[in-house]
């Protein structure tokens, strides 16, 4: 179902829509909140950084070009993957070898059988940013 609308009100990190010539009342649709995380040159091509996102450790992670965040923790076991090696845009737990897409947070290999967390990536005049709900 597609839902178009006027914004009406936007408060809080929430746009207010009011759907149709209708006597219902707006729809409060939550956006996600853009939050500074580093500056772009602190993550060199291939490197990353450990970070706190949401209130969970996160790893921003630089391969080529692009960016990603992750949450720092294997489903398998709990453990931060921080010193995990990169390739192929996945990164791999240190401790049993389980595979994490980066672009997806999707388990590529076991042990791991749940995907890690992702939080979008945006890049603002020369500043990270990283979108949390």
């Amino acid at each position: 179902m597609r839902v178009v609308g006027e914004p009406v009100e936007s408060v809080a990190g929430a746009v207010t829509l009011q759907v149709g010539n209708t006597s219902a009342a707006p729809i409060a649709i939550p956006m996600p909140q853009s939050v500074k995380v580093a500056a772009l040159s602190d993550v060199a091509p291939g490197g990353r950084l450990s970070i706190i996102v949401d209130e969970l450790p996160a790893l921003l992670l630089r391969v080529g070009d692009d960016l990603y965040c992750i949450e720092d923790v294997c489903t398998h076991d709990g453990q931060p993957l921080t010193d995990g090696p990169v390739a192929d845009c996945a990164i791999e737990c240190p401790r049993h070898g389980a595979r994490f897409d980066l672009r997806t947070g999707k388990a590529i290999r076991m042990p791991a059988t749940e995907p890690v967390r992702t939080f979008p990536v945006s890049v603002r005049n020369g500043d990270v940013f990283v979108d949390v709900d």
